[in-house]
């Protein structure tokens, strides 16, 4: 069991999961919960950075980072999310 979860707390995610490859087995807990984390801790507790930036660095620089120019940012006519 990872450090950081009690075992009720990760059977309790384990169900709520949903369909599809995260389903099957004991995912990670860190499929779970990382982003809503980040905020929390940079964002809102230590304030290093702001919501904007925060989004930004979850969205728009990893999809750059990785050659998708269509995904990671709101604009008029652009893809969104993970969909084809």
């Amino acid at each position: 069991m990872a450090s950081g979860i009690n075992r009720r707390d990760f059977l309790k995610a384990s169900v709520l999961t949903p369909t599809g490859p995260l389903r099957g087995g004991m995912p990670h807990p860190r499929n779970y919960g990382t982003f809503p984390r980040f905020l929390g801790h940079y964002v809102r507790k230590r304030k290093i950075m702001g919501l904007p930036e925060a989004v930004k660095k979850m969205t728009s620089m990893p999809a750059a980072k990785v050659g998708l120019k269509d995904r990671g940012a709101i604009r008029t006519g652009e893809k969104i999310g993970g969909a084809g």
